[in-house]
């Protein structure tokens, strides 16, 4: 997200989940690939030790290194809220911000796979258009290569538009490459792929994520938007501040909740 504010807003709500990523690729990287199974695990714990000691800022923190398909650490720390004494937990809800991309494109993999739509499929006009030579394909969409400049019309966005309106202007947008041949990072346009779900299958894009993603995996925790985030036992906030003021529990909507393709699945840490 390319806003200061709602980055830094939005920080401590999805470290957890960074964490997750950050912390198992580096104990990995660190002993290679011949080293004995999970000797790195010891070091990891006092590696999340120190960080939560050292860092103040750090509300909450949920992480965790599955190897073969199990998990064989487990880490949590802190409050899902300051103050609240709401303790973070394995099935703490958080943001999963743009990790929501990756469940999309494995629903437009399985719908696919079911001969729903074929992703080779350029993207129609009244849908998206584009100024390049040609249109993009679903594919390309999805693994940012429409050649638009990075996080095109963000801002319009943050300024409240409506998603309709941004795309229609996209069209006006010099592209930075022809499509397909470079990767620029996207939402606005990313999004439009919930238009082409919806008409391929008839039925919401939130729908679709939870019957053919969630339930069938298994995902009990999982949801989408704020309002079902809030309505959760437990779930963590994001939070603010500078200085003496900091780690204040703040508003966990934003704009980026318009685009469920995009940006909108909570996740615990079990579901991960």
């Amino acid at each position: 997200m390319s806003c200061p504010r709602r980055s830094q807003l939005l920080r401590n709500s999805i470290l957890g989940l960074a964490a997750l990523l950050m912390g198992s690729a580096s104990a990995l990287a660190a002993d290679g690939p011949d080293a004995p199974a999970y000797n790195y695990l010891p070091g990891l714990q006092t590696h999340f030790d120190q960080i939560v000691q050292e860092d103040d800022r750090i509300v909450g923190l949920a992480a965790a290194v599955i190897e073969n398909g199990e998990p064989v650490f487990v880490y949590t720390h802190g409050e899902a809220s300051a103050g609240s004494g709401r303790e973070v937990s394995e099935t703490t809800l958080f943001r999963a911000a743009s990790v929501s991309k990756t469940f999309t494109g494995t629903l437009f993999a399985l719908l696919e796979e079911e001969g729903v739509l074929t992703l080779d499929a350029p993207v129609p006009d009244e849908v998206m258009t584009l100024s390049g030579q040609r249109r993009p394909t679903i594919e390309e969409v999805l693994s940012h290569r429409t050649g638009l400049p990075p996080n095109a019309y963000d801002n319009m966005l943050e300024e409240g538009r409506t998603l309709p309106f941004i795309r229609e202007r996209l069209a006006g947008v010099d592209l930075l490459c022809p499509v397909g041949s470079c990767y620029t990072y996207q939402n606005v346009a990313f999004a439009s792929v919930e238009v082409l779900a919806e008409q391929a299958t008839g039925r919401p894009y939130d729908e679709l994520l939870r019957s053919e993603l969630f339930e069938r995996l298994g995902l009990s925790s999982a949801s989408i938007g704020t309002q079902s985030l809030e309505a959760s036992d437990n779930w963590a906030a994001p939070h603010r501040g500078w200085r003496r003021q900091q780690n204040r529990p703040g508003d966990p909507e934003t704009y980026y909740d318009r685009m469920p393709s995009a940006a909108g699945v909570n996740l615990s840490l079990n579901d991960m």
